[in-house]
């Protein structure tokens, strides 16, 4: 409902391990190819997983099961969190470094099948930087098993978010002093954050402002889907069985859903499949990609509004607005965010309903009249669109008219009439043809249904009693109405053209002021046509 708030204008990275970018429902560029862009790093692996967070964000599925992505708008990159890179330092006594030899099957940008890998958030950053511009959002869904000291296992090794890691701290604070929005997955360990000593670095997520260090990323927990028939209910942390769940504390700034999430890819036994899809994603990585998502969504709306964006704690501070889950932040109430920081959304006018009579071949109810085919002298040609026959009935001459009633709005047409009106033209004025206010007489018109739905389409007809000679020539006028889209009354349009009150009126002029309206088709027609 806002503009902009499809995330338009704002460019997303997605950082993890793999992707399906060829997915089906993901964006393609103008030559049909993937749009979203491997900016670093080799895509190796868990690409069900990668495509699933994009989805949430960036699918175009057309499908109503799965919808579209959060910001379908946004322009999408994605950032590999292994690197070619053998001949690197790396230190596995911090975590951010961790080597890799094994053969790397199916990689989509890599140098080689065999090429040792190495595992660095860092350089994934690094890499996605440039690509970027302040407001912009980087979204780390990885996480990292760290030994550290816990209060149920003091020699634990256990899931944390990434900035654990010196070194991707330093470069997630780096991102963030560039004005990036990153946003970062609290992990899946089951650990009250607050709790965890790591050695060299202390209570890196506690409470006392000694120990805590803050790298500037949005830190993500998950909660259960909440349940839909009580809003009021808690949010619960999300746990997935025996020591997985959702991490909490009080670093954690915001939450999301971390179960029942629909989105394509999902599925691990075709991870590079290009027509997966699934309802049950979740994890923080489900949550932190709602969240990013939001990010993005409010970003684009900022920028529609006044060219600005969000930065640093001002979209921190925005998102914290919504209901509290203890130990896992805020659940943003966007539509509430949105109207903080850009005003209520635009009122949305409401549905209309949008007769119009098809008048000629091609006609597509918006056409100009002059649009239509003429003959060698400018008047209409007789349409294919309107079937009109002359017979006998009761030994008078019975004209019969069929067309077809169109709805262009987005709303069903109820009450559809329609009224026709046919007269000679006045034989006396052949170059400058007039018709003849008194000439025109009413038919019975039928249309065979009363209402017309968006998109829709009826066939009408007229009926009734006429003279006709093959040497005339006629008007016919068909006028069809609903309760929404009235037409305007045909007779009352001639009498306001007899402007000196003769009772005759031109006929081109009157064929402009009746198709001034789409709701009404008038046709002049030959008599040696009908009989």
């Amino acid at each position: 409902a806002w503009p902009g708030s499809d995330g338009a204008g704002v460019r997303f990275v997605d950082l993890e391990q793999g992707w399906a970018l060829c997915h089906e429902d993901l964006p393609r560029d103008g030559a049909g190819q993937p749009a979203i862009r491997l900016l670093g790093g080799a895509n190796y692996a868990f690409a069900h997983h990668g495509t699933a967070v994009v989805g949430i964000i960036n699918a175009i599925t057309g499908n109503d099961a799965w919808g579209d992505g959060l910001a379908s708008a946004a322009q999408g990159f994605v950032s590999s969190v292994w690197v070619e890179k053998p001949d690197w330092r790396y230190d596995s006594g911090a975590g951010w470094g961790v080597p890799h030899t094994e053969a790397a099957e199916d990689l989509d940008q890599a140098s080689g099948p065999n090429a040792p890998l190495l595992y660095s958030c860092a350089h994934a950053l690094l890499a996605a930087l440039p690509a970027t511009r302040p407001g912009d959002v980087l979204l780390i869904e990885t996480q990292v098993t760290v030994e550290a000291w816990h209060p149920d296992d003091v020699n634990a090794r256990i899931l944390l978010p990434v900035e654990v890691c010196p070194l991707t701290r330093r470069t997630i604070q780096t991102c963030v002093d560039a004005g990036r929005i990153v946003i970062e997955c609290a992990g899946n360990g089951d650990i009250d954050l607050d709790s965890v000593f790591l050695d060299g670095q202390g209570f890196l997520f506690g409470k006392d402002d000694a120990w805590r260090k803050d790298s500037g990323a949005l830190l993500v927990g998950a909660i259960e889907p909440p349940d839909e028939t009580d809003p009021n209910a808690p949010l619960e942390r999300a746990r997935w069985g025996m020591n997985l769940g959702s991490n909490h504390g009080s670093r954690i700034d915001v939450c999301a859903w971390g179960g029942d999430v629909a989105t394509i890819g999902g599925q691990s036994s075709e991870p590079r499949g290009r027509r997966t899809a699934t309802l049950n994603f979740g994890g923080t990585s489900a949550a932190a990609a709602i969240v990013a998502g939001a990010a993005i969504m409010l970003q684009g709306a900022k920028r529609a509004h006044d060219g600005t964006v969000l930065v640093g704690d001002a979209m921190r501070d925005a998102l914290k607005k919504g209901r509290e889950a203890p130990g896992l932040g805020f659940l943003p109430d966007l539509p509430a965010v949105l109207t903080e920081q850009v005003g209520p959304p635009p009122t949305q006018p409401a549905p209309t309903v949008d007769l119009w009579l098809q008048r000629f071949p091609g006609d597509d109810g918006v056409t100009p009249w002059n649009a239509a085919p003429v003959d060698a002298n400018g008047d209409p040609l007789p349409p294919t669109e309107v079937t009109v026959t002359v017979g006998f009935a009761n030994g008078a001459q019975q004209l019969d008219a069929k067309t077809t009633l169109h709805n262009r709005g987005a709303a069903a047409a109820s009450g559809v009439t329609c009224a026709a009106f046919f007269g000679p033209l006045d034989p006396a004025t052949p170059a400058d043809p007039q018709v003849q206010l008194n000439a025109l007489t009413p038919l019975r018109a039928t249309p065979l249904r009363p209402s017309v739905d968006p998109g829709g389409r009826i066939n009408v007809g007229a009926i009734g009693a006429v003279t006709v000679s093959p040497g005339g020539r006629y008007l016919l006028v068909l006028a069809a109405s609903s309760v929404e889209d009235p037409a305007p009354d045909p007779l009352r349009i001639v009498a306001e053209l007899d402007s000196n009150g003769d009772g005759n009126v031109p006929v081109g002029a009157l064929l402009d002021a009746l198709h001034a309206s789409n709701n009404i088709s008038a046709h002049v027609i030959a008599g040696a046509d009908l009989v």
